[in-house]
């Protein structure tokens, strides 16, 4: 069995060649993604007609079958890509008859298996390599999601792809406006890279135009209330809200965002380290946001943010049984965390 990444898939299907199986496991759906969009378009050229596709629970064995035992008259190449394939779900007659039917895969047909899994920390499980052995040609390619300076090395390269330049702190900022989403990378460093004229893209352009998730619009809005810019921060509110992003998600991001600062400022008054976040919390590995904690929340008295995590719980509570204009309360709250932790710490 060969095991392979996103990064190494690529190179390897250039300078190796085609095998008869891959089995594509992750907890990045995008990624994941385009790495079977690769092998497809290796298998079968840029247009990939005739990839068939069957569900590897819920397909019935006898059209699991036939695309193996079926003898091709023309030249050519076949290629199937099972989705939702849980080898450590999957029950003992189904298991046996893939271990059949991967143990003599025809020459013209390229057998590809999808596993995404929905969560955090992502690795695979033995049962799942046990799967890939079935087939003597098996590689493993494991897409999981990018996170701290991977994920800022892979906005790098795609800016580098677009025959653009940038600063380190571009690819910084970009992860820090649209977190982990791929695809939504992908489509904002396009975006950039057309709008900078193939140039080079500068970190004014990305907050100019990239697209905020809820988080960052959060962590900047923070930043301005830190900063006593209470207009600033009621300007972000603004075009968070304009962005039909929902009063109760940017609630629940700034109660979270508060709530890793107190975590953070008790852990630097015991003159504890960055990596006690992760010790006492529970955290994902790399999370971006311990390390955002960590750095900003000296600007801000633990007493200072204790009231800011109870005056988010008020609105929340208001949000959800209160007739009050939403936009009205927001407004209202941010003011007053404003006031809270706008004063010196």
């Amino acid at each position: 069995m060969i095991k392979l990444n996103d990064k190494t898939l690529a190179g390897s299907l250039k300078k190796d060649g085609l095998r008869r199986m891959y089995f594509v496991a992750g907890n990045d759906e995008y990624l994941i993604d385009s790495c079977i969009q690769r092998i497809v378009r290796t298998a079968l050229g840029p247009d990939a007609d005739g990839l068939i596709r069957m569900d590897a629970a819920k397909t019935p064995d006898d059209e699991i079958e036939q695309p193996f035992y079926t003898y091709s008259f023309s030249t050519q190449p076949r290629a199937i890509l099972f989705d939702g394939c849980e080898p450590g779900t999957m029950n003992k007659a189904r298991t046996a008859l893939f271990a059949e039917l991967l143990a003599d895969i025809p020459d013209d047909l390229t057998v590809i298996f999808k596993q995404f899994s929905d969560g955090g920390r992502f690795s695979v499980s033995k049962k799942t390599e046990a799967f890939v052995a079935l087939c003597p040609q098996g590689v493993l390619v494991e897409a999981a999601a990018k996170k701290g300076y991977e994920l800022e090395n892979y906005i790098a390269g795609l800016i580098k792809k677009q025959g653009c330049t940038a600063k380190d702190e571009v690819s910084k900022r970009i992860a820090e406006l649209c977190g982990d989403d791929l695809m939504l990378i992908n489509g904002e460093v396009a975006k950039l890279a057309a709008f900078a004229d193939y140039g080079e893209i500068t970190a004014a352009q990305v907050d100019t135009l990239c697209v905020r998730t809820a988080e960052a619009g959060v962590y900047d809005m923070i930043s301005q209330i830190e900063r006593k810019d209470l207009r600033g921060a009621l300007r972000t509110l603004e075009n968070m809200l304009d962005d039909q992003t929902a009063p109760l998600m940017i609630t629940a991001a700034l109660n979270t965002a508060f709530i890793n600062y107190y975590r953070a400022r008790l852990v630097r008054d015991k003159r504890l380290p960055q990596k006690s976040m992760f010790e006492l919390f529970d955290y994902k590995a790399n999370d971006r946001k311990v390390g955002i904690a960590y750095e900003r929340c000296v600007r801000f008295s633990a007493a200072q943010l204790e009231k800011c995590i109870q005056l988010l719980c008020e609105l929340d509570y208001k949000l959800k049984s209160s007739a009050v204009d939403e936009r009205i309360l927001l407004e209202q709250y941010v003011a007053q965390l404003a006031m809270t932790a706008g004063k010196t710490a």
